[in-house]
Protein backbone atom coordinates (compact mmCIF):
# COMPACT_ATOMS: atom_id res chain seq x y z
CA UNK A 1 0.00 0.00 0.00
CA UNK A 2 2.77 2.39 0.93
CA UNK A 3 4.45 1.73 -2.43
CA UNK A 4 1.31 2.83 -4.29
CA UNK A 5 1.05 6.04 -2.26
CA UNK A 6 4.69 6.87 -2.98
CA UNK A 7 4.16 6.18 -6.67
CA UNK A 8 1.07 8.38 -6.70
CA UNK A 9 3.00 11.13 -4.92
CA UNK A 10 5.72 10.91 -7.58
CA UNK A 11 3.15 11.18 -10.37
CA UNK A 12 1.51 14.17 -8.72
CA UNK A 13 4.87 15.90 -8.16
CA UNK A 14 5.87 15.27 -11.78
CA UNK A 15 2.53 16.58 -13.03
CA UNK A 16 2.71 19.69 -10.84
CA UNK A 17 6.29 20.33 -11.96
CA UNK A 18 5.20 20.01 -15.62
CA UNK A 19 2.43 22.56 -15.04
CA UNK A 20 4.93 25.01 -13.52
CA UNK A 21 7.33 24.55 -16.43
CA UNK A 22 4.47 25.26 -18.80
CA UNK A 23 3.57 28.33 -16.72
CA UNK A 24 7.12 29.70 -17.05
CA UNK A 25 7.05 29.15 -20.81
CA UNK A 26 3.68 30.83 -21.21
CA UNK A 27 4.73 33.79 -19.05
CA UNK A 28 7.86 34.18 -21.18
CA UNK A 29 5.55 34.82 -24.13
CA UNK A 30 3.34 37.21 -22.16
CA UNK A 31 0.48 34.74 -21.85
CA UNK A 32 -0.05 35.49 -18.18
CA UNK A 33 -3.64 34.29 -17.84
CA UNK A 34 -2.64 30.85 -19.09
CA UNK A 35 0.49 30.85 -16.90
CA UNK A 36 -1.62 31.72 -13.86
CA UNK A 37 -4.07 28.91 -14.71
CA UNK A 38 -1.14 26.46 -14.84
CA UNK A 39 0.00 27.63 -11.41
CA UNK A 40 -3.50 27.13 -10.06
CA UNK A 41 -3.63 23.62 -11.51
CA UNK A 42 -0.22 22.83 -9.98
CA UNK A 43 -1.47 24.15 -6.63
CA UNK A 44 -4.48 21.81 -6.81
CA UNK A 45 -2.16 18.87 -7.48
CA UNK A 46 0.43 19.85 -4.84
CA UNK A 47 -1.49 21.97 -2.31
CA UNK A 48 1.25 21.92 0.32
CA UNK A 49 4.03 23.16 -1.95
CA UNK A 50 5.04 26.81 -1.82
CA UNK A 51 6.04 27.27 -5.46
CA UNK A 52 2.69 27.13 -7.33
CA UNK A 53 0.94 29.90 -5.35
CA UNK A 54 4.14 31.94 -5.18
CA UNK A 55 4.59 31.86 -8.93
CA UNK A 56 0.93 32.69 -9.43
CA UNK A 57 1.54 35.86 -7.43
CA UNK A 58 4.71 36.62 -9.37
CA UNK A 59 2.85 36.26 -12.67
CA UNK A 60 0.03 38.46 -11.40
CA UNK A 61 2.67 41.10 -10.63
CA UNK A 62 4.31 40.65 -14.03
CA UNK A 63 0.92 41.04 -15.68
CA UNK A 64 0.44 44.39 -13.94
CA UNK A 65 -2.32 43.14 -11.65
CA UNK A 66 -0.56 44.47 -8.61
CA UNK A 67 -3.57 44.86 -6.33
CA UNK A 68 -4.58 41.25 -6.89
CA UNK A 69 -0.93 40.14 -6.58
CA UNK A 70 -0.57 41.93 -3.24
CA UNK A 71 -3.62 40.21 -1.78
CA UNK A 72 -2.65 36.83 -3.15
CA UNK A 73 1.00 37.02 -2.06
CA UNK A 74 0.02 38.30 1.40
CA UNK A 75 -1.93 35.06 1.88
CA UNK A 76 0.95 32.95 0.56
CA UNK A 77 3.41 34.67 2.93
CA UNK A 78 1.06 34.07 5.84
CA UNK A 79 0.61 30.40 4.94
CA UNK A 80 4.31 29.75 4.24
CA UNK A 81 5.76 32.16 6.80
CA UNK A 82 9.14 30.42 6.97
CA UNK A 83 9.77 30.51 3.21
CA UNK A 84 11.82 33.36 1.67
CA UNK A 85 10.61 33.16 -1.95
CA UNK A 86 7.01 34.30 -1.39
CA UNK A 87 8.33 37.18 0.74
CA UNK A 88 10.63 38.26 -2.07
CA UNK A 89 7.77 38.35 -4.55
CA UNK A 90 5.53 40.08 -2.00
CA UNK A 91 8.32 42.63 -1.43
CA UNK A 92 8.52 43.25 -5.16
CA UNK A 93 4.75 43.76 -5.43
CA UNK A 94 4.86 46.17 -2.46
CA UNK A 95 7.73 48.12 -3.97
CA UNK A 96 5.98 48.35 -7.34
CA UNK A 97 2.87 49.59 -5.55
CA UNK A 98 4.90 52.37 -3.92
CA UNK A 99 4.72 50.74 -0.48
CA UNK A 100 8.45 51.18 -0.07
CA UNK A 101 8.72 50.77 3.71
CA UNK A 102 6.64 47.58 3.67
CA UNK A 103 8.52 46.29 0.63
CA UNK A 104 11.94 46.75 2.20
CA UNK A 105 10.68 45.22 5.45
CA UNK A 106 9.53 42.12 3.57
CA UNK A 107 12.80 42.08 1.64
CA UNK A 108 14.77 42.14 4.91
CA UNK A 109 12.59 39.34 6.32
CA UNK A 110 13.13 37.25 3.18
CA UNK A 111 16.90 37.68 3.37
CA UNK A 112 16.86 36.67 7.04
CA UNK A 113 14.91 33.50 6.20
CA UNK A 114 17.17 32.66 3.27
CA UNK A 115 19.85 30.92 5.33
CA UNK A 116 21.49 29.26 2.33
CA UNK A 117 21.47 32.41 0.20
CA UNK A 118 19.49 30.78 -2.60
CA UNK A 119 17.67 34.01 -3.38
CA UNK A 120 20.42 36.51 -2.50
CA UNK A 121 20.83 37.68 -6.09
CA UNK A 122 17.12 38.46 -6.51
CA UNK A 123 17.02 40.22 -3.13
CA UNK A 124 20.06 42.32 -4.03
CA UNK A 125 18.61 43.22 -7.43
CA UNK A 126 15.34 44.35 -5.85
CA UNK A 127 17.20 46.41 -3.26
CA UNK A 128 19.42 48.07 -5.88
CA UNK A 129 16.47 48.78 -8.15
CA UNK A 130 14.26 50.42 -5.55
CA UNK A 131 16.76 51.89 -3.07
CA UNK A 132 16.51 55.67 -3.22
CA UNK A 133 13.77 55.59 -5.83
CA UNK A 134 10.92 57.95 -5.03
CA UNK A 135 7.56 56.18 -5.13
CA UNK A 136 6.34 58.86 -7.54
CA UNK A 137 9.01 57.70 -10.01
CA UNK A 138 7.52 54.22 -10.21
CA UNK A 139 5.19 54.08 -13.22
CA UNK A 140 1.65 52.85 -12.77
CA UNK A 141 1.36 49.15 -13.53
CA UNK A 142 0.28 48.23 -17.02
CA UNK A 143 -2.83 46.09 -16.85
CA UNK A 144 -2.42 43.16 -19.26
Amino acid sequence: MEQQDTGQDDVEETTARAELKRAYMLAHFGRFDEAIACCQKAAEIAPDHVLPPTMEGAFLTAAGRNRKALGHLRKVVKRFSDEPLPRLHFAEACLLAGRVKKGFGELDAAVELDEEGEHAELAQLLRETFDGLDKNDIPDPLEV
